[in-house]
């Protein structure tokens, strides 16, 4: 008799993520921005304090935040290891930050990105802060259709084929991770050819996550292994892996190239690649298993499914310090022993210093120098350090946040600038610092953190407007160009309404006021909407 409203931000929780815990989060501190059904699935983009996220079918699937690191270093890694990539192909678009990626190399002539739903493209333009309007690139052409239908029917080879499928346990996905697909995929790669796999390590045994490799080693005879912040990057060839340092170092010297890796606080070739952490043929044990997932078995298909809704999690074993030695060797035809060693070093205090033990295990080889010996047992001193101080992070996070709320800023701001003394890119800690600093009347130093927040994340709409509020203060009328990229990146943000409609009244535009008050009432929930509404009262 009647059809009830759909509450699609309900629907789109994905409850599934959290139902091996018996309860599901409120979250109440996200906003959906967007909502459309397409053909093959329904697309959502949310906000967060923090992040804009694409979810698909309820599973995020990208965002500006957390995902950025694997979003483009699944491009940087294989362009920075092929001596001179023309043609690429990208199976799933996502969020376009690694189209965007690919991009940055100017030497790219060829961008083909293959995506199965419209929804996904329509939603690319809540993303520009990391995919830069990529769609407009004139070497990006879009297929739309299912990634191994593409594969198979295309008459094309390529030198780079990047993978980004969803999770295993998605329905269907499981079939972007068989033999056959990587079969296919080895067809259409060129000689010197390069396969970048994503691959995840939470919510999976270690068996499943074996299973996976091992499938992909079956086909692909060399394959080095990265891991990126839960994450694992594989690197598949039919030739021998090896890269030039000399040549990284030039290719990552192009300003665009530079540019996006600085996005996410690389600075050289060995903060990528640092985080090597297994190699096929030189190891057999993490690639091992007596499984591979094929299109007649689909084994992954319904393996990974149970694993997650039993909440399974197996972190990876630590890294072995001789393979990891092996792989840099092996790597880099042009840096060897102790040269390779001590620039990874660098990389492993700054980027992965939980990786501490590594530094100190290799200290034991008798064929390191003295003087290496004792850079490299410093160095390891320093990453344990490093890594003891993040390990607080979360702790002093919850404990200033309390302050915050108390109002005691003078005890908030010396906890968030010891979270950022280890970690330089957490974009709260550099946010909340700056509100602290403001509160006290630190507005130089407040700025300086919130123009560095911008900088993690172009979307945060709460440095912005927290900006627009310091610059208006100062009868500074440019701070209004802060309110409009603060709603521009969330529509839904009651504050920046609040100080645009109060500065707008201040400066007797009654008119403009009443006007963006009406823009509010669509955008905002009745009682918030209502608040904007006393305020032309007054």
């Amino acid at each position: 008799m009647t059809v009830p409203d759909t509450d699609i931000a309900r629907l789109q929780r994905g409850v599934f993520r959290g139902i091996q815990a018996g309860s599901v989060s409120s979250e109440s501190k996200t906003t959906l921005l967007y909502a459309e059904e397409g053909t093959s699935a329904t697309v959502t983009i949310f906000r967060t304090p923090n992040s804009t996220v694409l979810k698909v079918n309820g599973k995020a699937d990208a965002s500006t935040g957390g995902d950025m690191d694997t979003q483009y270093l699944i491009a940087h890694m294989p362009l920075l290891m092929h001596p001179s990539a023309r043609t690429t192909c990208i199976i799933g678009y996502g969020s376009g930050a690694t189209v965007h990626a690919v991009a940055t190399y100017p030497t790219v002539e060829q961008i083909d990105v293959v995506e199965i739903e419209q929804a996904v493209l329509n939603v690319s333009p809540y993303f520009h802060s990391i995919n830069n309007q990529v769609l407009d690139d004139a070497r990006v052409h879009v297929f739309m259709e299912d990634g191994r239908s593409f594969l198979r029917r295309r008459d094309a080879a390529y030198d780079i084929i990047i993978s980004q499928p969803s999770n295993p346990w998605i329905a269907g996905i499981g079939s972007l991770f068989t033999t056959e697909y990587y079969e296919s995929v080895q067809e259409r790669l060129r000689p010197n050819g390069l396969f970048c796999q994503w691959i995840q390590t939470y919510e999976i045994s270690a068996a499943t996550r074996q299973a996976m490799l091992h499938t992909l080693t079956g086909v692909f005879p060399y394959v080095t292994v990265f891991s990126i912040d839960g994450d694992l990057i594989c690197l598949a060839a039919n030739e021998p892996l090896q890269g030039s340092v000399e040549d990284m170092v030039e290719r990552s010297s192009v300003e665009s190239v530079a540019r996006s890796l600085a996005r996410i606080q690389m600075q050289e070739p060995f903060d990528l690649f640092a985080s090597a952490y297994a190699q096929f043929p030189t190891q057999a044990e993490p690639f091992s298993s007596g499984v591979r997932n094929t299109d007649d078995n689909l084994w992954l298909e319904y393996r990974a499914p149970v694993e997650m809704y039993r909440g399974t999690n197996e972190p990876l074993a630590p890294v072995d310090d001789k393979v990891f030695r092996q792989i840099l060797d092996g790597l880099f035809v042009d840096v060897k022993g102790e040269a390779g060693l001590s620039r990874a070093a660098r990389s492993i205090v700054h980027r992965y210093p939980e990786r501490h033990y590594l530094l100190g295990a290799l200290t034991q080889h008798t064929d390191l120098s003295a003087d290496l010996r004792q850079d490299l047992r410093a160095r390891g001193e320093e990453a344990l350090e490093m890594h003891s101080a993040r390990q607080q992070n979360e702790a002093r996070f919850a404990q200033a946040n309390a302050h915050v709320r108390a109002r005691r800023y003078a005890d908030a701001a010396p906890l968030y600038e010891a979270i950022l003394a280890n970690a330089t890119d957490d974009i709260a800690a550099h946010r909340m610092l700056a509100w602290s600093l403001s509160r006290l009347g630190q507005h130089s130093s407040a700025w300086g953190h919130y123009e560095r927040a911008l900088e993690l994340n172009p979307d945060d709409f709460e440095s912005l407007t927290n900006m627009a509020a310091i610059t208006l203060s100062k009868g500074r009328a440019d701070g209004v160009g802060y309110l409009d990229r603060a709603l521009q990146a969330n529509p839904h943000h009651t504050t920046a309404y609040r100080i645009y409609v109060q500065y707008l009244r201040d400066q007797g535009r009654d008119a403009d006021a009443h006007e963006l008050a009406g823009r509010a009432r669509e955008q905002l929930s009745a009682e918030e909407a209502e608040a904007i509404e006393q305020l032309l009262r007054r």
